[in-house]
């Protein structure tokens, strides 16, 4: 599996990065009754982005079904669930 680097790739990576330090900041300083909720969303899109930015990098077809089926299960986690 190689993979072949460009700019959309890095800008992927690069957000992912930055939604993950953003989801540890919610749960560092946020105490109030949805900030577990936006830190498992922001989780969820810091792991579609990364994944997808992988699958974008991917140059042969099993490389690009292995990215791609890992970043369509990371996007399924941001479907709203049933609230109480």
């Amino acid at each position: 599996m190689s993979l072949e680097h460009n700019s959309y790739s890095y800008l992927l990576v690069g957000s992912s990065l930055l939604l993950l330090f953003m989801a540890v900041y919610v749960l560092a300083k946020y105490r109030h009754r949805g900030a577990l909720e936006l830190a498992f969303l922001v989780l969820a899109s810091a792991a579609w982005a990364l994944f997808y930015g992988f699958e974008l990098q991917a140059v042969d077809l099993p490389g690009k079904f292995f990215w791609g089926k890992h970043s369509v299960a990371k996007s399924l986690l941001t479907f709203p669930k049933e609230s109480r």
